[in-house]
């Protein structure tokens, strides 16, 4: 467990950076450190725990570590380093702090007092003895817990006899009493139903494979029945079948089952399962649900046609594997779409989507139709086992698989993986999943029991921290059902929502909703704005933006003549330009448009970076209500959240103008007004949701502006993030009334000065080093020095920063770094600039993944364009050119982060 202690040094990091010494700054970093250690032992860490004290005063302990029975295994208690640990052990313990197992650390050191006696100190520095005693501090077992394992040792030891004496009792009731006999051969046939009473070895249970691949998983079943050599013969000769539509895959997957069962039976013997078949079109199967067809895909030989009939005129309870997930394709151009199964989409519409109230757009993934698939095919009792992609657990999208496959099943046994690395960006895919991918990973038994009644569904996390090679090892020493003798699954119970893991909070539902598509539509006024739009999205970010005014001309120029020349030809596949569906679509209607400079206007690109845009009603593929909200010359204020959709931490930022679909992941505004046809604009906000805080607030001199700001303060407020952060990756923000109104509108109207005005803010004072150039890291071959500096200036920002690099008269520049070092609290701008004295506060004000400092150096870096054209066309960004300016932003954007964090900081504090 020495990378938890790893993690915790974050401590010394934080007391280097920002000179912290008092307990509320540090202890949260040995607070983090025990939430890790306890999770290894299956407790939870209560802070500000409350107890009675000797003088009948409650007292909070800085920390109670808690098992599942809210039973208490250990206490912390965090001091200052300028405290005197040993008088604050004494004052505690006076006060009736428990002495059985507690400890007490100062930042410097560490005491362990167990059982009324000082068992160990050690400075925290040292990673061995704190190792040692942490281990020693978790290995304590309260009283009541070794009376306990005692008690139960002592049965361990009796139950031997015990069950002699059973067994002596039943074996004489069974040979005297035809009663017993009967009601002996019904509780058998109880236990017997839990699991169907059959094995994998069974004569009559036929075993698939949908979309083996290179037959790994048949190879693992022949392994499995091994044991039993004639149950492997006559399964291997007709009750075991594998599915492949590759042709390369399915003529390994042959070789590798065969060579399986030669090697294990000592003979070869053809496996005449496989079939060449595309099992998302083939269902000619007998369906137990309505729209069965009987057509076959047609196939390369008729001993594979054959093949696929016996196949289908089988009845096959056990469906297993590892379904193919394949993502959208990127670019309209690779011409890489997911393959339509029109039978499984039908079947998925019917089903999942029509049980969700999500949007309805990304279940069309191959691993999802597969699950519809095998879902129809084991009929009306059987098993669908499948290794897939995580997202069905938890995604807001997936809502309608959850209730459908909750009615459809009797039991669902989960082995959750993780390994997300989206939704935790501290493991990598390569060290924590266990096929080196960035998704998710899960194991997925569906249990279809017509004898039984609703579902029972069970579910196991593994430790997201742990590599792919002890998740592996996890999975070969642990079988499903010793994890379940130890109590390792959760029982889940589905909320209304469909929810299984993660379920948010239920006083959402008293607040007030932000945006609906219901009052969009005007069919309703129940919210806070009536209008919202998604953001532009581009689908050709390199074509349509740029940096400068001429490059913005002449690649939009250059685009749209190109458009021209494929309406003439009638062809969109050249890949000279990039193409999209809408603007295929638009090409084949004959859709045209001028250039016109008045189109070229700002945009928020990514949060505070800006970009020129060419707003394009062709060459966009869309615009979502941008003329409604801000049409070119008009005036306007939004505030930009976190789409449903995106997978992103949730995150609101104030804009002026049109920004981009992917601003914030992916992004949704609400805009202060919207504007009509005649160009009229009026106030977004309904008097519906103006009406509801003038009589909360019994304030009738509340306005629409006060409300838009109180909006963006609460968005903000740290409290109702950490609380309602599973609500918000599910629905649209709920706006809860906080007491103290005017104080939230003045932070909200902070918060939009400092957002807003982030480029005319006054520089936060970091201290600009430039380094020497001796001797320089040319860029381009054949530079020569000009001269340089012999040692390190300081300099602030501005036009007259030193030149060092020349060839033929033209200045060159230092190589680029935009590099954050946070612990240092530095930020290298190219191999000669540095800044320096970045307040740590700076970096904790995030947006999605990254801190807006941390934004602005990934959007100035250079980039080679991915676009061919732009590549060898336009290819003209050079970050010297913007230096100075993003040197001036950083410092400006900092403020804006510092004072930021200040205003959120007290918002924490504040009474809800």
């Amino acid at each position: 467990m020495l990378h938890y202690i790893h993690d915790y040094r974050r401590l010394d990091d934080l007391r280097r950076i920002a000179g912290a010494e008092n307990e509320s700054t540090l202890s949260p970093a040995f607070a983090g450190l025990l939430e890790d250690y306890g999770r290894e032992h299956q407790l939870i860490l209560a802070r500000e725990w409350p107890f009675p004290g000797r003088d009948g005063a409650t007292l909070r302990a800085d920390g109670v570590l808690l098992d599942r029975l809210r039973l208490a295994h250990g206490w912390w208690e965090a001091k200052d380093s300028k405290d005197h640990l040993d008088r604050e052990i004494e004052a505690k313990l006076r006060k009736g702090y428990s002495s059985d197992n507690i400890l007490f650390e100062d930042t410097v050191q560490a005491v362990l007092v167990q059982n009324d006696q000082e068992t160990r100190w050690v400075l925290l520095a040292n990673d061995a003895a704190l190792s040692a005693l942490l281990n020693q501090f978790f290995a304590f077992r309260p009283p009541e817990v070794e009376q306990f394992a005692q008690a139960a040792a002592q049965f361990r030891r009796d139950l031997p006899t015990v069950l002699d004496s059973l067994v002596e009792l039943i074996t004489q009731r069974e040979a005297e009493n035809a009663t017993f006999r009967a009601r002996l051969a019904e509780f058998h046939g109880l236990c017997v139903r839990a699991h169907f009473g059959q094995g994998l070895a069974d004569e009559g249970l036929d075993i698939l494979d949908p979309c083996t691949g290179t037959g790994t998983f048949i190879v693992e079943l022949l392994g499995f029945l091994r044991r039993d050599r004639a149950a492997l013969a006559r399964k291997y000769a007709g009750e075991i079948h594998a599915n492949e539509i590759a042709i390369l895959p399915y003529y390994i997957a042959g070789l590798n089952i065969e060579q399986t069962y030669a090697d294990i039976l000592g003979n070869w013997r053809e496996f005449s399962g496989a079939c060449f078949v595309d099992t998302l079109e083939n269902w000619g199967f007998e369906k137990t649900y309505s729209g069965a067809q009987g057509d076959l895909l047609r196939s390369i030989t008729d001993e594979n046609q054959q093949r696929i009939r016996e196949q289908n005129a089988r009845r096959i309870p056990i469906i297993i594997g590892n379904p193919p997930y394949n993502a959208n394709q990127q670019n309209e151009n690779d011409n890489n779409k997911n393959a339509v199964a029109s039978e499984a989409d039908a079947r998925i519409k019917a089903t999942y989507l029509k049980a969700s109230n999500a949007q309805k757009t990304k279940l069309y993934d191959p691993y999802v139709r597969f699950f519809r698939w095998a879902s129809d095919r084991i009929g009306d009792k059987g098993i669908v086992g499948f290794v897939t992609n995580r997202s069905y657990l938890d995604a807001r999208g997936f809502d309608g698989f959850r209730k459908v496959a909750a009615q459809e099943f009797q039991e669902i046994w989960i082995v959750d993986l993780q390994s997300d690395v989206r939704r935790n960006p501290k493991i990598s895919g390569t060290k924590h999943n266990v096929f080196g991918i960035q998704t998710g990973v899960v194991i997925g038994f569906f249990i279809r029991n017509p004898r039984c009644e609703g579902c029972e569904i069970h579910y196991l996390a593994v430790d997201d921290f742990l590599t792919a090679i002890e998740k592996r090892r996890f999975l070969v020493v642990n079988s499903l059902a010793v994890l379940k003798r130890q109590g390792a699954f959760q029982g889940i119970l589905p909320n209304e929502a469909g929810d299984w893991i993660n379920q948010p909070k239920n006083d959402w539902g008293n607040f007030l909703i932000i945006a609906d598509r219901e009052v969009k539509s005007e069919k309703s006024d129940y919210v806070i704005f009536r209008l919202f739009s998604n953001d532009i999205n581009n689908a050709r970010d390199e074509w349509v933006y740029a940096d400068n005014q001429q490059l913005i001309k002449d690649k939009i120029k250059y685009l749209i003549k190109h458009y021209q020349m494929c309406i003439q030809d009638e062809t969109s596949d050249d890949g000279v330009i990039k193409w999209s569906e809408f603007l295929k679509k638009r090409l084949k209607n004959g859709k045209n448009e001028k250039f016109s400079e008045d189109r070229i206007l700002f945009y928020f690109y990514r949060p505070f970076t800006k970009r020129l845009l060419y707003f394009s009603d062709l060459l966009i593929d869309r615009l979502g209500s941008s003329k409604e909200i801000f049409p070119i010359f008009k005036d306007n204020l939004a505030i930009s959240i976190t789409h449903l959709a995106s997978n992103k931490p949730f995150a609101t930022l104030a804009i002026s103008s049109n920004a981009d679909w992917h601003l914030l992941g992916d992004t949704v505004i609400l805009p202060l007004n919207r504007y009509l046809e005649n160009e009229s604009k009026i106030i977004n906000i309904t008097d519906w949701s103006l009406s509801r805080f003038q009589e909360h607030y019994t304030d009738p001199t509340i306005t629409k502006l006060d409300i838009f700001r109180y909006v963006y303060a609460v968005l903000h407020d740290p409290v109702y993030r950490e609380t309602y952060a599973l609500n918000l990756k599910r629905e649209f923000p709920r706006i809860p009334f906080y007491p103290d109104f005017r104080q939230w509108v003045a932070w909200g109207e902070q918060l939009m000065a400092l957002h807003l005005g982030y480029e005319s803010v006054e520089p936060w004072p970091l201290r600009r080093v430039e380094l020497s150039c001796s001797p320089p890291r040319l860029r381009g071959g054949g530079a020569k020095r000009r001269g340089g500096l012999s040692a390190a200036t300081d300099n602030h920002p501005g036009a007259n920063a030193p030149s060092l690099l020349e060839k033929e008269g033209n200045i060159l520049s230092p190589k680029p770094c935009l590099k954050a070092d946070k612990t240092a609290g530095r930020i290298e701008i190219d191999e000669l600039t540095v800044l320096h004295d970045v307040p740590p506060d700076a970096w904790e004000y995030r947006l999605g993944h990254r801190s807006a400092l941390e934004w602005i150096l990934e959007e100035y870096k250079e980039r080679t364009p991915r676009d061919p054209t732009i590549r060898e066309k336009f290819n003209t960004y050079r970050f010297a050119d913007h230096k100075e300016k993003v040197t001036d932003l950083l410092m400006r954007v900092c403020r804006v982060s510092v004072e930021t964090m200040q205003i959120i900081a007290a918002m924490r504090g504040a009474q809800r």
